[in-house]
């Protein structure tokens, strides 16, 4: 039952988003009373975070194979920011939500937290080992480039938000230079 319950609600979320998505959705589809949902989950909240690595699955299971494949670790970072671009309203809320998770009472939902961030943050951080280690990047600590990487893909998020309008090509390639060049001018990076 509780595998179920998950895949409805990985389907409702997909489909409603977060907020749309009630507990109540999820229960009528699979004819069974809220008493149940709540044996298995303490809140909506916890079941997205469970929700969390099988949505990503279904968002960028188009774009790991191309990474998988790619060595060059800068190549590898603009095709991870790059599967985030039609998936990012959903990639900011996996974001906050995550960072509620870490910041709650209930130790069970803050080590979910903990992980659905660390499985973002892990492979951008393996990506900037990598680069290091060939020379293309300079020497900094992985853990606070990727972070601050997952900063500028949420950014994006705002950025749409507030203007309203959808990232245009040359928006991209300014958050790409950002990205692998920081803010140093031309030559010096």
């Amino acid at each position: 039952m509780r595998e179920d319950i998950l895949a409805a609600g990985c389907r409702a979320i997909r489909q409603k988003g977060y907020r749309g998505t009630r507990v109540s959705d999820i229960t009528r589809e699979l004819g069974i009373g809220k008493g149940t949902f709540y044996f298995y989950f303490s809140d909506k909240k916890e079941l997205f975070l469970e929700c969390v690595p099988r949505i990503f699955a279904e968002l960028f299971s188009r774009g790991w194979d191309r990474i998988r494949k790619e060595t060059d670790p800068r190549r590898r970072l603009e095709l991870r920011a790059r599967a985030v671009l039609p998936v990012l309203q959903e990639f900011s809320t996996i974001l906050q939500l995550s960072n509620e998770a870490l910041e709650d009472e209930d130790p069970k939902l803050r080590q979910l937290g903990q992980q659905t961030c660390l499985s973002v943050r892990q492979p951008l951080e393996a990506d900037i080992r990598n680069g290091i280690r060939e020379g293309l990047f300079r020497d900094l600590d992985p853990r606070i480039a990727a972070t601050f990487l997952i900063g500028i893909m949420n950014g994006l998020r705002f950025l749409q938000t507030v203007d309203k309008e959808p990232l245009s090509e040359r928006t991209w390639n300014q958050v790409l230079d950002l990205m692998l060049h920081g803010m140093a001018p031309p030559g010096r990076y």
